[in-house]
């Protein structure tokens, strides 16, 4: 998967999330962002999890490995 398609499949939640919580789809990405981090914090609260430790820094490496692994992708010349 492509980050674009990364990026528009966490569209498609926000959006969902915007709906479902009277916020605007189409309001300020930051602030519709924002409301749905502030509510998965609270989420990963009732499981026990560290939002830190368990979410943030897992999620990081697995954005730099994608965001790395594309654009080697984009400097590897193509042999087709």
């Amino acid at each position: 998967m492509k980050n674009r398609e990364r990026a528009a499949c966490a569209k498609v939640a926000v959006d969902a999330f915007a709906k479902r919580t009277g916020l605007d789809p189409n309001d300020d990405m930051a602030m519709n962002l924002s409301d749905l981090v502030s509510d998965l914090m609270h989420l990963a609260d009732t499981h026990g999890l560290d939002w830190l430790e368990d979410i943030v820094r897992r999620a990081d490496m697995h954005y730099e490995a994608e965001v790395s692994e594309e654009k080697e992708e984009m400097e590897t010349p193509n042999d087709g």
